[in-house]
């Protein structure tokens, strides 16, 4: 262990770029490091697009039978995301849709019973964008509420409507702690693999985008710019090396190359674990900035020998780039909050298909393994129609085990983060991973996607050991608890100071091992 202190926030710099160095030991002045100080706050929104299959699942039968009609808010409901009992994981799998999950299992926790509309008793149908726009914010009470349609693509002004007059989403989770941590309005990461955003006639809302801060909305609009492409995400976390945007061409210099005076000088004052940590963190930047900067075609990580085209199976590699910036972003303390959309909120775009045939393992009944025709609309033809279908048609069997294969799809990206953030570097000396040192909420808009139902969503917290969270079990709730106490409590968790959060001020008890 080296004695000599590092500053916390240490700039790496050279030829007008810097580069900001992850948390290290040298960091930690001696004196405290008996008593380590609480962990900064790191937090991190995952939204998968169209919900899953939410009704029954019997992993005991091998014929149509494995998928009763049961609702998602009642018992035996959500069986492909809800393990069948509360309390400790143990040895038993998780459930289908979590599947890849299975080996980090340990880390995350799953929640039931929670939903984004508690005063809704009746469950009424509320559709995507003011269900998507509920999830993050927990402010809308009935879907009447819901006011604002904005469309922004990347680069492009907003396109408002309202409503009513003056009304625009609040704070969303994510800069809600954000804003008590003093970042800038409007630079934290949110990165969508969706272009197109959209609100439905008299619900308002928004069905692509998650994030959005009271801060901004002096100018018309709370919702925060998105980012489509892992280049700019990098680009925006990391910044360029030189005013001279074709610098880097000629000679492919890395980012590292320009610090790399910095570098040397630093290393040779560190102890070996810190040496250790740095030399991996340096090596995932240089290996993310090969894979954005390279022009087409390259290797893509998913098919090593096929060439990037401009294809489905570049969607899939630019959404797994967009996990690796995210993850070198909190690591490196540059951006420490962060949301992430697998698409649109009901997107039915042509990329599912090759990401269900790449990432999905899903067997169905026939013993095969479950495949996305291309042709087939998820939104559509899979996430609707499943609900209404009759058990006794073939076809209505084959769109409930799309729809499953569809979710593992999605929960690939999850598991993909998990493990970036659980082996990027070794754990530091009190054996804590990156990912322990973050909380990660994972969640989508529905639990039952084909009726719109917003009750016993889709709710997982991945990481966070070193704040406290109870992992490695299923923490089950009053059916219809509120989503909302949820983002408070981790809000408080992650340090934030007295307050509501949209007019949430209820700790949802057993998320941690100690109240925050």
């Amino acid at each position: 262990m080296s004695s000599w202190k590092l500053p916390r926030r240490t700039l790496l710099k050279g030829l007008g770029c810097s580069l900001l160095l992850p948390m290290l030991d040298a960091m930690v002045p001696t004196s405290a490091r008996a008593n380590p100080t609480p962990l900064p706050a790191r937090f991190i929104a995952m939204f998968l697009n169209l919900g899953i299959y939410g009704q029954g699942y019997d992993p005991t039968k091998n014929d149509a039978s494995r998928y009763p009609a049961v609702n998602a808010w009642d018992p035996g409901g959500s069986g492909v995301w809800v393990p069948a009992k509360a309390g400790a994981f143990g040895g038993v799998a998780l459930p289908p849709a979590l599947t890849p999950l299975e080996a980090l299992k340990g880390k995350v926790a799953v929640l039931s019973g929670l939903g984004t509309l508690p005063d809704d008793p009746a469950n009424n149908s509320v559709n995507h964008s003011a269900a998507t726009s509920s999830w993050s914010t927990s402010a809308w009470k009935s879907s009447a509420e819901a006011t604002q349609i904005n469309i922004l693509s990347e680069g492009s002004p907003p396109v408002l409507t309202h409503t009513k007059a003056n009304e625009t989403p609040p704070s969303s989770i994510d800069q809600h702690i954000a804003n008590a941590l003093n970042i800038t309005p409007g630079t934290t990461l949110a990165l969508s693999g969706g272009n197109y955003d959209f609100s439905e006639t008299g619900q308002g809302g928004h069905g692509g985008a998650i994030s959005y801060n009271s801060a901004l909305s002096a100018g018309g609009s709370s919702l925060l710019p998105r980012t489509q492409t892992a280049q700019k995400a990098f680009d925006n976390v990391f910044g360029s090396c030189s005013n001279d945007p074709n610098a880097k061409a000629p000679d492919q210099k890395s980012l590292l190359d320009y610090v790399s005076n910095d570098i040397k000088s630093v290393q040779k004052k560190l102890g070996a674990q810190d040496k250790a940590r740095l030399d991996s963190y340096f090596q995932n930047i240089r290996d993310l900035e090969k894979k954005v900067t390279l022009p087409l075609p390259c290797p893509d990580p998913l098919m090593p020998d096929t060439p990037l085209t401009g294809g489905d199976y570049d969607h899939i590699t630019n959404l797994e780039m967009m996990i690796d910036v995210i993850a070198l972003a909190v690591t490196s303390g540059a951006m420490p909050i962060a949301t992430f959309m697998s698409s649109s909120e009901a997107d039915g775009s042509g990329w599912a298909h090759a990401g269900v045939d790449a990432l999905a393992t899903y067997v169905g009944i026939n013993g095969k393994k479950v495949g996305l025709p291309a042709g087939i609309d998820m939104h559509g033809e899979v996430s609707h129609v499943e609900y209404a279908a009759d058990r006794s048609n073939p076809a209505s069997i084959a769109a409930i085990e799309r729809h499953i294969a569809f979710t593992q799809m999605n929960m690939h990206f999850v598991m993909r983060l998990m493990a970036k953030l659980d082996s990027m570097m070794p754990a530091d000396p009190g054996g804590l991973t990156e990912l322990d040192k973050t909380i990660i909420l994972v969640g989508a808009a529905h639990s039952d996607s084909g009726v719109h139902n917003t009750h016993n969503i889709p709710t997982l917290l991945a990481g966070g050991k070193g704040f406290g969270i109870a992992q490695g079990q299923h923490l089950a709730y009053p059916m219809n608890s509120d989503l909302g106490d949820l983002h408070y409590t981790l809000s408080k968790a992650l340090g934030v100071p007295n307050g509501d959060f949209n007019g949430h001020k209820t700790l949802l008890p057993g998320v941690f091992t100690k109240v925050p």
